[in-house]
């Protein structure tokens, strides 16, 4: 994955972090629908892998 590809989902994934953050808290307690539960899944997986990269890439960054 090149840089800015990396960078591209980052950044929709913040904003798209930020629209399923809303709509939980829309819900009021109640329980959300499954299509929001895997989509909250999604957003986090992204959010890891965005998260580790950034620290690979910082580790190996030093090593030289």
């Amino acid at each position: 994955m090149t840089l800015a590809v990396t960078w591209g989902a980052v950044l929709l994934n913040g904003l798209l972090a930020a629209r399923v953050h809303d709509r939980l808290v829309a819900l009021n307690g109640k329980e959300p629908p499954a299509k929001l539960i895997v989509t909250s899944l999604l957003v986090a997986g992204v959010s890891e892998a965005g998260w580790w990269t950034a620290t690979i890439v910082g580790f190996r960054s030093t090593q030289n």
